[in-house]
């Protein structure tokens, strides 16, 4: 029956560098900043270990090569829980010195086996989406190369969604 095949060996055709592409809703971004974060060991242990403690899933994580802040994306219900345990933890102990957030976000996940070793795929995915105005509020992208993740306002994510089906050609 038609639909998706899960295979063993990846069969890229030419044109297809991505693959899909998709948006996640109802989330929010958290940043934990600070100077005196840059090369303290165990401060991203600290963050994750509040948060897990509090029973917070973590669905993206963007780091400074600074290290002054981590961002991290926390489904919308735990937004409060999330801010709150990490102000009251953190905060006045010499290392974080703020908590910021924005409630209302999307993720957009650009997904394809083609992308791997493939130069100026991420120059034509942020590219296409600033040029319909939509500005990036975080980014991570795995080692894999396989996937591409970015954070919008959650009024933009439906428009770079679409901007992103048609640079690619998958709207039709």
């Amino acid at each position: 029956a038609s639909g998706t095949l899960i295979v063993k060996e990846q069969f890229v055709k030419g044109r297809d560098i991505v693959k899909a592409i998709a948006m996640i809703k109802d989330v929010s971004l958290v940043t934990v900043s600070g100077a005196g974060m840059a090369g303290t060991p165990g401060v991203a242990a600290s963050v994750f270990s509040v948060l897990g403690q509090n029973g917070v899933n973590i669905l993206m994580i963007s780091q400074s090569s600074s290290e002054a802040n981590i961002s991290f994306i926390v489904p919308r219900h735990d937004f409060l829980t999330a801010v709150n345990a990490l102000e009251m933890n953190l905060l006045g102990k010499g290392t974080a010195k703020e908590v910021t957030s924005e409630e209302n976000v999307s993720i957009i996940a650009v997904v394809g086996a083609g992308m791997k070793g493939m130069p100026g795929v991420a120059a034509r995915v942020f590219k296409a989406v600033s040029e319909q105005g939509v500005n990036i509020r975080m980014i991570a992208q795995g080692s894999s190369e396989l996937n591409i993740s970015f954070v919008v306002k959650a009024e933009d994510g439906i428009k770079a969604l679409r901007t992103l089906h048609h640079e690619f050609g998958l709207d039709g």
